[in-house]
C-alpha cells in the first residue's frame, strides 16, 4: 500500500511538474522563472520585478512575485501583486467553459485567491479568507488546496461542520484512484 501512496505521488508531481511547465510556456515564460526558491525570496523578488518592468501586464510574474512577498513575510505587497495579477488576468471574466487541466489563465486566478485566503488566514481575516477561498473553489474545484484553505478558515469561525465537509472534499481529491489501479 505504502508503495502505491509513494508510485501515485511521484506520478501526480511528474504530471503537475510538466503541466506546469506547459501552462508557463504557453504563457510566454521562460524557465529560469518556473520555480522560485523559497529559502532566497529576495533574490527572485528582484528577477520577477525586472520581468514585470519589461512586461508590465505580465500577471504571471505578479503571482510568483506575490509568492515571494508571502516567503518573506511582506504581507501587504504580496496582497497587492496577487490582486495586480487578478486584474491583469485575461480570463478574469466570467465564463462557462469547462477548465482544462493545466493551460488555462483561470488556475492563475485560482492560485491568487487561495494564497490571498491564506494572508487574511494569517492576519485573523476569517470570514474575508472563507470568501477568498470560495472564489478559488470556484475557479478550481478540482484544486484541493482551495478546499483545505477554506476549511482552515472556517475551523477558525467555529464553523466545523463545514470544515469537515471541506476536508473531505479536498482529501477526495488527493486519494482519488488513478485508472487502472
Amino acid at each position: 500500500m505504502i508503495i502505491r501512496f509513494v508510485l501515485l505521488v511521484c506520478i501526480l508531481a511528474s504530471f503537475q511538474t510538466a503541466m506546469f511547465a506547459k501552462e508557463t510556456k504557453d504563457l510566454g515564460d521562460t524557465p529560469d522563472f518556473l520555480v522560485h526558491d523559497s529559502r532566497n525570496p529576495a533574490v527572485w523578488i528582484k528577477k520577477y520585478t525586472e520581468k514585470i518592468k519589461t512586461n508590465p501586464k505580465d500577471f504571471v510574474s505578479y503571482y510568483h512575485r506575490g509568492r515571494c512577498y508571502m516567503d518573506s513575510k511582506e504581507n501587504a505587497k504580496a496582497i497587492e501583486d496577487f490582486n495586480t495579477s487578478i486584474r491583469l488576468n485575461p480570463r478574469n471574466k466570467p465564463s462557462k467553459e469547462p477548465i482544462s487541466d493545466y493551460d488555462d489563465g483561470r488556475t492563475y486566478l485560482s492560485f491568487c485567491y487561495q494564497h490571498l485566503a491564506l494572508i487574511y488566514l494569517a492576519q485573523n481575516q476569517f470570514q474575508k479568507a472563507v470568501d477568498t477561498a470560495t472564489s478559488a473553489i470556484n475557479l478550481r474545484p478540482d484544486y484541493a488546496m482551495n478546499w483545505r484553505t477554506r476549511a482552515k478558515a472556517y475551523i477558525k469561525l467555529g464553523k466545523n461542520e463545514n470544515a469537515e465537509s471541506d476536508n473531505k472534499r479536498a482529501f477526495g481529491l488527493v486519494h482519488s484512484p488513478l485508472e487502472g489501479y
